[in-house]
Order: structure tokens, then C-alpha cells, then sequence
């Protein structure tokens, strides 16, 4: 039902192209436009072989073999490419290795061939860099202290942009705590770590278009991945183990699939992660989590998935300047022209004429902000809009979540979102949350469907760790805050979800005299073995309640 493989045709000339999609019936109403697809000319990676052993590596683990290794991926790019070899070996370095454009590093087989560096108090940045088209393949690397294990340009500095990186079959051993270290050295290093970001230093660390992450076994000592502004990135078949205050981080993404993954807390205080606008991005939408396994995150607000990012250009009255242009009244911003100019950062009627409609910018000029479409239903003066971030279209269809604060939560912006099939098992559940965030942040049409709640008694669990003991929800929210009367969720369906044990369903608006959810959905769904059954408050505005199944709950209210 979520995905779908179609063949193009080989003879199809490279170019852009309008997609649409037809569901199967209806005949000619069948149609539905689904955007458009470039396809570019093939890119060619240069295949010549050039063995590492032949420009002097010894790969006996004791001579310094770096030397060797930057001649022969010297001699590769001075040809346009190619692949630099490693036969069986043990290949010692000491400081980063920097791969030159359109090479790749390929091991014999990542059981045969280790790359290891020095111990260091002062280890280098990355211990493998390139500034983009660069592949590993069919390596195993080894270090115990270090900073980040392999990047790139995350933004791009060249002609040639940042990305197209291919990681396939890799192991990653990366452990700075190793040892017989004394407990000031191990506090030393971990404050170190932190200086890099909030999960310490990243082991896998990519930015731009084209990421491929494939079959590898990934362990490090603080953030397992971190992918900034990727697109198109496929992500899978993997092993991620988050380390001390470790997590992964998906941030600005537009087309990224993340499928048959396992994500694993390698430490008591690892953590999970999320999809965010973190770092000044204000667009990420088009995520696809497919079939992954997240287990044993305990630390920080212990999130096996989260959406982030808080902030805002603006809130209040807007006057229609043209079908595609606005102007705002009184610009009040906390991020004044930040993120890029806000380029992609979503457009929405909260309240009054053309509530529940959004667009996004193409382009802000302080009060006057261009639209990348015309409304159906112009605002005006009765109208409230919110301009901040957009997340747009994540889905996460057959994941499974065990011993987790939270399996899945919505946290401010959530647009088009679904939750399909999904396990969790010691959880806080599927949560969608409509907030102020450091601004007004809706979340509009979210689905929570066919879920599965297994075992919900759960402890220090929730949105921000806040339960201490409890049942597992699915759950939407409208947490209102003045000024603001509009509602801040809008159309969410809770539908044919099982929640087996110690779990149970809320529609939550708070502030009855002025809703902060309304139109919501809570069909056919069962509920055993709980304390309650289906709970909405005083605070929720058209609410749907049919066909629920509820067997031993103690409160059916």
C-alpha cells in the first residue's frame, strides 16, 4: 500500500518530468499529479584498480601506511577516478584519510581488511574525508579515541556540489572510551564529544543529494548518523548503535528513505532521534521510514523518533496582495530573515476565512511574501496566519519500537503525516501535538492507522521524558497558548489501531474556550486491559467517536 516500483523505459531521454499516479479505479478521475522527476545522465565511476600494496602499504598493522594509501588515491584521481584497493590486511594510519572526487576505497571484504589510527589526544576532524562523489565498500575501521568518523562537505563548496556518496558494506568500530582510561580522562573526552553537538561527535556525518548507506554494521561514541539537506538519500539494511548521549539526525531532508534499519542504544545514555529543521532549515518534508527496528534508548528525552525544530517569522493579519502574494502587518520575528530567507517555510491559515489551508514561500521581502500557490479560499481580515518551518509527508509504515520514551511523536509542525502499522512495546506510544514552540506550530491531517500497542505500561516515558509511570496513548493535541484562539490540530483520524495492553487513545484541545484541536476521527479501534478507553477533553472541537471496541478498561469515558 506505501510503496510502489516502476520501470523506465532505458531509451528515455534525460530530463524533467510530470508524474502522475492512478489508484486503480475511477477510470480518467483516477489520475492524480504526484509531482515531477529529473533524470539525469548517467554518471560514469571510473573502474580502474589501483592496489594499495603496490604503492607501498604494508598492511601489517605496525608500518604507518598512510602514505602509501594518499599515493595511490593521488594516481587515481590524476586519471579522472577509480578504485583504490586494499588487499587482506591491517592498514595502520595516523591522521585523516581525504579522498579525492569520483574514488572509491574497497576492501577485499570487510572481515579481511581493517583500517586502524594511532591513539591520539588529539585525533584529527574526520578520520575519512571527502568533499562528495567518494565510496567506501568492504572495510572494517577501527579507532578508539577520535572525532567524526566519515563526512563530507555538507553544503557544497564546488562546482561539482556536495553528496553523491555511497557507503556499502562497511564496519565502523569507533570507541573513544576504550581501554584503561582513568574516570578524569573519560569526563574529559565526553565534554569534548558535546563541543561537536547535544549526541557528541558523529560516526557517520553526509550532507547533499544522491546519499547511499547500505548493509553496514555503524558503532561510535556519540551520534551514529547525522545527514544534513539530504536528498534523494536511501538509507538501508544498516546497523546503527548510538553512543554516550548518542542519536541520529535526519535535518532539511527532501526524499529520504530509511528502511530495514536497526537503531540501538550502545550505551545507558543513548537516545534515539528524529527528523527535524535543526540548523537553520525551513523545509523538510518527503521521509519515508519503512520496517526499521529502535531498541533500548534511555537517555535524554529517550525519543526513538521525533519531528523538531522550534521557531518562527511570523504571526497575525495578512492582507492579499495577488493570488500568489501577501503582506504582513506587523513583523515581530525571534529568526528575522533567518533559515535561508525562509524559503520552503510553510504558510498557514489558522483561524477565520480559509482556515486549514497552508502554502509555502518562494521568496520573503520583509512584509511581502510570495507564494508558491493561490489559495482556494482567499484569507482576509478575519484571518490568522502562522509562517514558520514546514514538515511535510513522513511516513512511518511497519516500524518497531521497544523500550523507548516515546515510539513516535509529532512535535510542533506535522503536515500530511502518517503512522501505519507500527509496533511498540514499552513505549509512550504515537503522538501528534499541534504547539506553541517557540511559535505557533500546527498539526494538520495526520493519520494514525492499523498501530499496535503491545505492552504499554511505561516509566520516565513521554513527550520530554514528563511520565514517570503510566499507560502508553496514541494521542493528538492542540496546546494552546495566548494569544492564539484558532485551533492548532486539525483533521487527525485515529483508526483500526489495537492497543493490547496498558494503553489508551486521547483527543486533548486543553482550553475549552478556545479549542486547540478539532476534526478528528476515533474509529474502530479496540482497547483492552487498560485503565481508560478513549479520552477527550473539554478542549476538543468535532470529534467523531464509532465503532471502538473496548473489552476490561476500568474508565470507558
Amino acid at each position: 500500500m506505501w510503496d510502489a516500483t516502476f520501470i523506465l523505459p532505458k531509451s528515455i531521454p534525460a530530463g524533467s518530468y510530470r508524474l502522475t499516479y492512478h489508484n486503480g479505479s475511477g477510470g480518467s478521475q483516477g489520475w492524480t499529479p504526484i509531482g515531477a522527476i529529473a533524470i539525469a545522465g548517467s554518471h560514469i565511476q571510473p573502474d580502474r584498480m589501483f592496489n594499495v600494496q603496490e604503492y607501498g602499504a604494508r598492511g601489517d598493522g605496525v608500518t604507518m601506511d598512510l602514505p602509501a594509501i594518499s599515493s595511490s588515491m593521488k594516481a587515481a584521481a590524476a586519471i579522472g577516478g577509480g578504485i583504490v584497493y586494499f588487499p587482506r590486511g591491517r592498514y595502520l594510519v595516523s591522521d585523516t584519510i581525504t579522498i579525492p572526487p569520483n574514488v572509491e576505497l574497497r576492501g577485499e571484504g570487510r572481515d579481511l581488511v581493517n583500517i586502524l589510527w594511532q591513539e591520539s589526544e588529539t585525533p584529527p576532524q574526520y578520520l575519512i574525508y571527502g568533499s562528495s562523489h567518494f565510496a567506501l565498500t568492504e572495510l572494517t575501521l577501527y579507532a578508539s579515541n577520535h572525532f567524526h568518523g566519515i563526512g563530507n562537505d555538507l553544503v557544497s563548496t564546488s562546482e561539482e556540489g556536495s553528496g553523491n556518496v555511497r557507503i556499502e558494506r562497511i564496519r565502523v568500530r569507533l570507541n573513544m572510551y576504550r581501554g584503561h582510561l582513568q574516570p578524569d580522562q573519560i569526563d574529559g573526552r565526553f565534554r569534548e564529544s558535546l563541543n561537536a553537538s547535544t549526541g557528541g561527535f558523529d560516526t557517520i556525518r553526509l550532507g547533499g543529494e544522491n546519499i547511499k548507506i547500505v548493509d553496514c554494521d555503524i558503532y561510535g561514541s556519540g551520534r551514529s548518523l547525522f545527514l544534513f539537506k539530504p536528498t534523494h538519500a536511501y538509507v538501508a539494511r544498516n546497523k546503527f548503535y548510538n553512543g554516550r548521549w548518542g542519536w541520529y539526525s535526519i535535518s532539511g531532508a527532501d526524499g529520504v528513505i530509511f528502511e530495514n534499519n536497526e537503531i540501538i542504544g550502545g550505551d545507558l545514555m543513548s537516545t534515539g532521534g528524529g527528523i527535524n529543521n535543526l540548523g537553520d532549515q525551513p523545509l523538510s518534508r518527503n521521509v519515508f521510514f519503512f520496517r526499521n527496528h529502535f531498541e533500548l534508548l534511555h537517555g535524554w528525552d529517550r525519543e526513538a523518533v521525533t519531528s523538531d525544530a522550534g521557531g518562527g517569522y511570523y504571526y497575525g493579519k495578512v492582507t492579499v496582495e495577488s493570488p500568489h502574494a501577501l503582506s504582513l502587518q506587523d513583523v515581530v520575528s525571534a529568526n528575522p530573515a533567518a533559515r535561508g530567507g525562509w524559503k520552503g517555510a510553510g504558510v498557514f491559515i489558522m483561524g477565520g476565512k480559509g482556515m486549514g489551508q497552508f502554502a509555502q514561500i518562494v521568496k520573503l521581502e520583509d512584509k511581502m511574501v510570495h507564494l508558491d500557490r493561490s489559495w482556494m479560499v482567499p484569507p482576509d481580515d478575519s484571518s490568522i496566519v502562522s509562517i514558520t518551518m514546514m514538515q511535510q509527508n513522513y511516513l512511518f509504515i511497519d516500524n518497531e519500537f521497544i523500550d523507548a520514551g516515546i515510539g513516535v511523536q509529532f512535535y510542533g509542525t506535522s503536515i500530511g503525516h502518517i503512522i501505519s502499522g507500527n509496533k511498540s512495546t514499552r513505549t509512550g506510544g504515537f503522538t501528534a501535538s499541534g504547539r506553541w514552540y517557540q511559535h505557533f506550530q500546527p498539526s494538520w491531517y495526520c493519520q494514525f492507522l492499523d498501530n499496535e500497542i503491545i505492552e504499554g505500561n511505561i516509566y520516565r516515558s513521554g513527550a520530554n521524558n514528563a511520565t514517570l509511570s503510566g499507560e502508553a496513548v496514541i494521542g493528538a493535541y492542540g496546546y494552546q497558548r495566548e494569544p492564539n484562539t484558532a485551533p492548532l490540530t486539525i483533521g487527525t483520524v485515529i483508526r483500526r489501531n489495537r492497543l493490547r495492553s496498558n494503553a489508551h487513545i486521547e483527543v486533548f484541545g486543553i482550553d475549552k474556550r478556545s479549542p486547540g484541536i478539532r476534526d478528528v476521527i476515533v474509529e474502530y479501534n479496540t482497547v483492552e486491559n487498560a485503565d481508560a478507553g478513549i479520552l477527550i477533553d473539554e478542549g476538543s472541537v468535532g470529534v467523531l467517536v464509532r465503532g471502538n471496541v473496548l473489552r476490561n478498561v476500568k474508565d470507558v469515558q
